[in-house]
C-alpha cells in the first residue's frame, strides 16, 4: 500500500479578506462539504493511505463554525493538524481550542501596515499582529507565510527578523505566479521578474547562512534560474506526492516534479473512489513524464496548473 503522508484540505470556500493576489476572491461561498462529509473523506484517506497530517486552509478556515469539531476528529484518529489562516479571526474566545486541537498555525502576513492593508484590501494589520502575539502568549506553535511581490521584496529580511522576534518558529516564502487571481493586470503588478526572483533567492541563501532552520519552505518559481535545488530534500520528500481536497469535495492529487507541485485532474467528488484513486497512483510515473514535457515548453509552470491527462 502506498502511503500518502499529507493532505491539504481547503475546508472553507469563503474568506473575510479580499487579497489582490488570491484566486479565492472569485470563489465566494461555493457549495462546501459539511462536517460529516469532511470526516468521511479524512477517514477514508487515513484508512487506505495512512495520512499522517492535514493542513487546513481556505478561504479562511476559521470562518467555519464546525472547524474545531473536524480538528478534534483528526486528533482522535491520530492525524496531526495545522491551520493556514490570515490571522484576523484568532481571539481569546477560540485560542484554547486552537491550542488543544492544532499542532501548528501558519499566519499569512506579507509586510508592514501600509503594504499589508493595501494587498489584503483591509485595515486589519494591527489586529493580526495582536493575534500573533496571542498565539505566542498561549504557546501555540506558529509560523508565518510571506508572499513576495515587487512591492515588499526589499523588506523581506526585515520581516524575517520581525516575525522571529514575535515568536514565529518558521517562515514559508511564496511568490505570485500565473494562477487565478483577480485580474491579469493584478498579476503583472504583483509578479516578480527573473531579476527579482534572483534577488529573492540571494536573500534566502544569505539568511539561511545565519539561521538555517528558520526558513521552512520556499514555494517560488524558477523562471530562467537554472536547475539549482533550493528546497531541503527531506522536506520535499515528505510532500511527494500528496492530496488536495477542495471546499466542495473534489480530490486533486499533487505530484512534485523538478521543484513544482503540479495539480492533477480531479479524481473524486465528495465520496472517495478507491479503485479510481488506486488507478491514479499507478499512473504517477506517466504523470511525472507528462509534466516534465510541459516544463520543457515554458519557463514556469504554476504549482496549481492542472494536468488533464486521461487516467
Amino acid at each position: 500500500m502506498m502511503k500518502i503522508k499529507h493532505l491539504l484540505f481547503e475546508i472553507s470556500g469563503s474568506c473575510n479578506f479580499n487579497c489582490r493576489y488570491c484566486y479565492f476572491c472569485k470563489r465566494r461561498n461555493p457549495e462546501i462539504l459539511n462536517c460529516n462529509q469532511a470526516k468521511r473523506i479524512i477517514k477514508t484517506l487515513k484508512d487506505k493511505y495512512d495520512i499522517k497530517s492535514i493542513g487546513f486552509t481556505g478561504g479562511e478556515p476559521l470562518m467555519r463554525d464546525d472547524l474545531f469539531e473536524i480538528l478534534a476528529y483528526c486528533k482522535d484518529i491520530k492525524i496531526r493538524t495545522s491551520i493556514g489562516t490570515n490571522g484576523s479571526l484568532i481571539s481569546e474566545r477560540n485560542i484554547s481550542e486552537i491550542k488543544k486541537f492544532t499542532d501548528t498555525v501558519t499566519v499569512s502576513i506579507d509586510g508592514d501596515k501600509k503594504y499589508f492593508n493595501w494587498v489584503t484590501c483591509s485595515s486589519a494589520y494591527e489586529l493580526v499582529i495582536e493575534n500573533i502575539k496571542l498565539l505566542h502568549k498561549y504557546k501555540v506553535p506558529f509560523g508565518i507565510h510571506i508572499n513576495v511581490t515587487p512591492q515588499n521584496l526589499e523588506n523581506i529580511g526585515l520581516l524575517f527578523k520581525k516575525f522571529k522576534n514575535l515568536g514565529s518558529r518558521f517562515v514559508q516564502i511564496g511568490d505570485i505566479q500565473n494562477t487565478r487571481a483577480k485580474s491579469k493586470n493584478e498579476l503583472q503588478v504583483l509578479t516578480l521578474s527573473p531579476i527579482q526572483l534572483s534577488i529573492l533567492y540571494g536573500i534566502i541563501e544569505d539568511y539561511q547562512i545565519k539561521d538555517k532552520d528558520f526558513i521552512k519552505h520556499v514555494f517560488v518559481a524558477k523562471k530562467n534560474l537554472g536547475a539549482e535545488n533550493k528546497w531541503d530534500e527531506k522536506l520535499r520528500e515528505y510532500f511527494k506526492p500528496f492530496f488536495v481536497v477542495s471546499p466542495e469535495g473534489s480530490l486533486y492529487p499533487m505530484i512534485d516534479v523538478e521543484e513544482k507541485w503540479v495539480l492533477c485532474k480531479d479524481i473524486a467528488r465528495n465520496e472517495i473512489s478507491l479503485p479510481k484513486l488506486s488507478l491514479y497512483l499507478s499512473k504517477i510515473y506517466d504523470l511525472v513524464q507528462t509534466t516534465k514535457t510541459l516544463l520543457n515548453k515554458q519557463d514556469v509552470i504554476s504549482p496549481y496548473s492542472v494536468i488533464n491527462k486521461s487516467l
